[in-house]
């Protein structure tokens, strides 16, 4: 349900054949497990771009430590985000 499959890696796919390059981080708690609290930031830090691609979420806790961070964000319309982000966005 957090769009990784279904949203993100065939975005990827679609990015990657039209010739952009493109070096995905992707951290699943599904996939990776959880990370620890003190690499979080470091993690974030070092993107670009951070994708919320959720087809359920409550509080996107993980868009929002990117926003905290001044990393732009790419998220599909889930929980609080809309509200947080605003129309315009």
């Amino acid at each position: 349900h957090k769009g990784v499959r279904s949203i993100i890696e065939p975005a990827l796919a679609t990015a990657v054949g039209g010739g952009l390059s493109v070096t995905p981080v992707i951290h699943d708690r599904s996939r990776n497990g959880w990370l620890p609290r003190r690499d979080v930031v470091s993690l974030i830090e070092s993107l670009d771009i951070y994708t919320c691609a959720s087809l359920h979420e409550g509080t996107a806790t993980s868009a929002l430590e990117a926003m905290a961070c001044g990393i732009p964000l790419v998220a599909t319309r889930v929980g609080i985000l809309p509200d947080v982000v605003g129309p315009l966005q």
